[in-house]
Protein backbone atom coordinates (compact mmCIF):
# COMPACT_ATOMS: atom_id res chain seq x y z
CA UNK A 1 0.00 0.00 0.00
CA UNK A 2 2.81 2.39 0.90
CA UNK A 3 4.55 1.65 -2.39
CA UNK A 4 1.37 2.45 -4.31
CA UNK A 5 1.02 5.73 -2.41
CA UNK A 6 4.63 6.66 -3.15
CA UNK A 7 4.20 5.82 -6.83
CA UNK A 8 1.05 7.93 -6.97
CA UNK A 9 2.85 10.83 -5.28
CA UNK A 10 5.78 10.63 -7.71
CA UNK A 11 3.36 10.49 -10.66
CA UNK A 12 1.39 13.44 -9.32
CA UNK A 13 4.53 15.52 -8.77
CA UNK A 14 5.77 14.66 -12.27
CA UNK A 15 2.43 15.64 -13.79
CA UNK A 16 2.38 18.90 -11.83
CA UNK A 17 5.93 19.73 -12.88
CA UNK A 18 5.21 18.95 -16.51
CA UNK A 19 2.05 21.07 -16.48
CA UNK A 20 3.84 23.98 -14.83
CA UNK A 21 6.73 23.75 -17.30
CA UNK A 22 4.31 23.73 -20.23
CA UNK A 23 2.39 26.75 -18.91
CA UNK A 24 5.60 28.63 -18.13
CA UNK A 25 6.98 27.88 -21.60
CA UNK A 26 3.79 29.19 -23.23
CA UNK A 27 3.89 32.30 -21.05
CA UNK A 28 7.49 33.09 -22.06
CA UNK A 29 6.72 32.29 -25.67
CA UNK A 30 3.85 34.78 -25.68
CA UNK A 31 5.84 37.51 -23.97
CA UNK A 32 9.12 37.19 -25.88
CA UNK A 33 7.91 36.57 -29.39
CA UNK A 34 5.99 39.13 -31.42
CA UNK A 35 2.72 37.18 -31.29
CA UNK A 36 -0.47 39.14 -31.72
CA UNK A 37 -3.39 37.94 -29.59
CA UNK A 38 -6.46 38.96 -31.57
CA UNK A 39 -8.94 38.36 -28.78
CA UNK A 40 -8.50 39.42 -25.15
CA UNK A 41 -10.65 36.48 -24.07
CA UNK A 42 -7.85 34.23 -25.26
CA UNK A 43 -5.35 36.23 -23.23
CA UNK A 44 -7.51 35.90 -20.12
CA UNK A 45 -7.63 32.12 -20.65
CA UNK A 46 -3.84 32.04 -20.73
CA UNK A 47 -3.65 34.06 -17.51
CA UNK A 48 -6.12 31.66 -15.87
CA UNK A 49 -4.00 28.67 -16.94
CA UNK A 50 -0.87 30.28 -15.49
CA UNK A 51 -2.62 31.00 -12.20
CA UNK A 52 -3.80 27.40 -12.00
CA UNK A 53 -0.31 26.17 -12.83
CA UNK A 54 1.22 28.19 -9.99
CA UNK A 55 -1.38 26.73 -7.58
CA UNK A 56 -0.49 23.23 -8.76
CA UNK A 57 3.21 23.94 -8.33
CA UNK A 58 2.65 25.17 -4.77
CA UNK A 59 0.60 22.05 -3.99
CA UNK A 60 3.30 19.82 -5.48
CA UNK A 61 6.02 21.49 -3.43
CA UNK A 62 4.02 20.76 -0.27
CA UNK A 63 3.93 17.08 -1.23
CA UNK A 64 7.70 16.79 -1.63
Amino acid sequence: MLILLLRFQVTLVSACSAYFSYATFNYHLLHHLPIHIPDWREASKIVAILRQASKWQAACQKLT
